[in-house]
């Protein structure tokens, strides 16, 4: 019986590690085929799980969907993620992979340019994708201004409403730049101008900390790190993104 314990209470070798990633359809990072999930980040993940020997798989959801999987307890990881506080709770998260630009956007007739929060004025409608770390960036950028931001289901929806008018004359959304523009020519939205940068910063894959342990985060976090600093990352990135420059940084450990 004590050589039983001692079995059962072994780690997990690496052939038995199974996790299950949850994310959203937000090309150009995360997309599907049908039920089938794709893009560069999905081969990203499904490589580095590859290489140590891990059986995962992703499934693209809803947002608030995926996230809820995670809270249950359904799900092992998700990306892409934001470096914010909300996440570090959550999750073990990776170094960066990608950058990021969010980006103002308005009806081609408009004349808005975002220099900083001041430049929005006061009384502005902002829509805007949540729960999401966008969101979180445009509350940052609203709380010193009377302005009222307007949270939307997906990013389709706030660019068919801020195209539409539907934020008002003044109306504006903030929106990842690819993912507005990759959008807006797969629904056939016309009529789009950028207008100015807010925010710029890197996504991440997040393990969840109560369904992944430290020493599998730390292990799935060095390949990773291997990957970056070596052509295979940016070859499984192309052509849809190129790698984050803090791509081939040390990882962080999970335990910080």
């Amino acid at each position: 019986m004590f050589w039983l314990a001692l079995a059962m209470a072994a780690p997990t070798s690496a052939a038995e590690v199974t996790l299950r990633f949850v994310s959203q359809d937000f090309p150009p990072y995360v997309d599907r085929d049908g039920q089938q999930a794709r893009g560069p980040l999905v081969r990203l993940v499904m490589e580095s799980c590859s290489r140590l020997g891990w059986k995962c798989s992703v499934e693209v959801l809803p947002w608030r969907r995926a996230q809820a999987a995670v809270e249950r307890g359904e799900a092992e990881g998700s990306f892409p993620l934001l470096d914010i506080a909300q996440r570090r709770q959550v999750y073990h998260l990776s170094q960066p992979v990608v950058g990021v630009q969010m980006v103002f956007f308005t009806r081609a007739e408009q004349d808005f340019f975002y220099r900083d929060p001041a430049s929005l004025g006061t009384q502005r409608i902002i829509g805007v994708f949540g729960p999401s770390g966008t969101a979180t960036v445009l509350q940052d950028i609203v709380a010193a201004n009377p302005n009222t931001m307007v949270v939307e289901p997906d990013n389709t929806t706030v660019l068919r409403k801020l195209l539409a008018g539907r934020y008002g004359e003044d109306g504006v959304a903030l929106i990842n730049r690819d993912v507005a523009w990759h959008l807006a020519d797969r629904s056939h939205l016309t009529g789009l101008r950028e207008a100015g940068v807010a925010h710029t910063d890197t996504y991440r894959i997040g393990l969840v900390r109560k369904r992944v342990s430290a020493a599998q985060a730390n292990a799935f976090m060095a390949m990773l790190a291997d990957m970056c600093a070596s052509p295979a990352a940016a070859l499984l990135l192309a052509p849809e993104l190129v790698p984050s420059p803090a791509c081939s940084a040390v990882p962080a450990k999970a335990m910080r």
